[in-house]
């Protein structure tokens, strides 16, 4: 028998030899044999999973990964790339159940519970996957990943406070993980009361600890690309996202005469959206994968005379590369709601509304003010038709608040309180995907509760199925009341398209 095991062994290092040579076909046939032979395990089968994953075979590695779980149920591994698959499928409710039959196998494995708390986050169950996040940071503290996913966690039930002291304990093991640095970052404006100069300071630091030295403007004296300049704009969210709003009217009415489009899309999952804002450029390029250097050497050889970035410090931004300079010039815009705090950003795109005079004492970049509003949305084509006022048939008045979670902070909670109390008989309704969650409706309702305010006056609402149903949930809204001290953009719009009018405040 171990001499059986051991030639076993032998043909998987081999097995393993071929893929890493490419020889896919070989490594096929010689892993099939090994799964064809009786009490063959589930390793032959996971490897044999992947080999048909790489030549595009979905259903039979599919196939392979099911009968590995059948022949080894406590072997963590084979769950965990049955899990994976299903993840990459889309397919999150049975991801869900298979990370749990890898975290049966293995328990305390750290990664197994940031696996399944990041599948639970993405079913809006952040509840559930809170526990499962602190179990994993209790085991290795060290691991930034669980204390980033925490954090995220945290902000989706609206506990912005303790969001940011999990980035604060995850940055103190793993200071130099920019994007935990980053989330910290954003996390910092949904907090009441902060002050600016603390806010440029924590970007400085950033810049500081990630950003590498740049190139000079100078190095690029000989790009010249007669009157028609090269425009490059970098984003993860070329896709069904915020920004694809305000940033579809900009590509529609680009003068082409003067100006040539290059866009660099990090996209993962290109959608519908993708395709329409692809259809509007000169020059497309697919990125996700590329390591900054990479993409720093694609950017140069197009010789992109101004670079714009469309991220800041949110999720799968580029700061870094943008650190390195990669164009003459370089600017922020659209995405993030504050400076860069990198030297190699020259300027941000921004209004006299959003950034008053005097803000510039805030920013390491140039203030680039339009001279109306910094935004053009343009909203969904299939959006609903605005409904009547809902009170004069209810009678009272219906306040409502669409915004994230994490900038519904137990400041606005008080206001939002004071306002219902004010207001006799009136309602408030707050929808957000984070409300899905049982335990966060209960902790919201507890909020208002402890302020006054009867459970029967605050309706909450998760997700819907669609936008545009999304949409329609407006019909029930009289009064918009914005978040502060990080205001609605998108859901101001739509509201408004919507014909309902938003209270907000500076």
């Amino acid at each position: 028998m171990k001499k059986q095991d051991q030639l076993t062994r032998n043909r998987l290092r081999k097995v393993h030899a071929m893929l890493k040579s490419g020889r896919l076909d070989e490594a096929r046939m010689l892993c099939e044999k090994l799964c064809a032979r009786k009490g063959a395990g589930a390793e032959p089968m996971r490897l044999l999973a992947e080999i048909y994953k790489r030549q595009g075979r979905t259903a039979d590695a599919l196939g392979c990964l099911q009968r590995a779980v059948q022949a080894a149920p406590d072997d963590a591994d084979a769950w965990t790339s049955l899990a994976d698959a299903m993840l990459h499928q889309g397919i999150l409710e049975r991801a869900a159940e298979y990370y749990r039959e890898a975290v049966r196998c293995r328990p305390n494995n750290p990664r197994l519970l940031t696996n399944l708390a990041g599948v639970l986050s993405g079913l809006q169950r952040p509840s559930e996957a809170e526990p499962l996040l602190r179990r994993a940071i209790e085991l290795d503290p060290s691991l930034p990943q669980p204390h980033t996913n925490l954090g995220g966690c945290l902000k989706a039930q609206g506990k912005v406070d303790e969001a940011l002291e999990c980035y604060e304990q995850g940055l103190a093991t793993a200071a130099d993980d920019p994007m935990m640095h980053s989330n910290y970052l954003l996390a910092r404006h949904y907090v009441a009361h902060q002050d600016p100069q603390a806010s440029l300071a924590a970007h400085l630091e950033w810049a500081r600890r990630h950003a590498p030295n740049a190139r000079q403007a100078c190095d690029f004296a000989g790009q010249d690309h007669g009157d028609r300049l090269r425009v490059g704009y970098i984003s993860p969210d070329f896709r069904t996202h915020s920004v694809a709003y305000f940033l579809a009217p900009l590509f529609a009415n680009h003068d082409r005469e003067h100006f040539e489009i290059y866009c660099y899309s990090d996209v993962r999952s290109p959608d519908a959206m993708t395709q329409r804002l692809k259809g509007r450029v000169d020059c497309w390029r697919h990125v996700p994968g590329l390591g900054d250097e990479e993409l720093d050497r694609r950017i140069r050889a197009d010789e992109i005379d101004i670079l714009v970035d469309l991220a800041g410090h949110t999720a799968g931004n580029r700061m870094r590369l943008f650190a390195r300079r990669c164009a003459p010039v370089q600017l922020t815009w659209l995405g993030y709601p504050d400076t860069t705090g990198i030297g190699a950003m020259d300027y941000r795109v921004s209004d006299l509304h959003a950034d008053p005079a005097g803000c510039e004492a805030y920013c390491s970049e140039k203030l680039i003010r339009l001279e109306e509003c910094f935004l053009c949305y343009q909203p969904l084509s299939d959006a609903p038709e605005p409904a009547v006022a809902p009170s004069g048939e209810k009678g009272f008045i219906t306040f409502g608040s669409f915004n994230n979670l994490s900038k519904i902070n137990d400041v606005v909670v008080e206001l939002w309180a004071g306002i219902l109390q004010q207001v006799p008989g009136a309602r408030l309704v707050i929808k957000n995907p984070g409300l899905t969650d049982a335990a966060v409706r209960g902790d919201y309702l507890s909020r208002f509760a402890r302020r006054g305010v009867d459970d029967d006056r605050v309706i909450l609402k998760g997700l819907s199925a669609t936008t545009r149903e999304h949409l329609g949930e407006y019909r029930h809204i009289d009064i918009g009341l914005d978040t502060f001290p990080y205001n609605g953009t998108t859901t101001t719009c739509e509201a408004m398209w919507m014909g309902v009018p938003v209270l907000t405040l500076t």
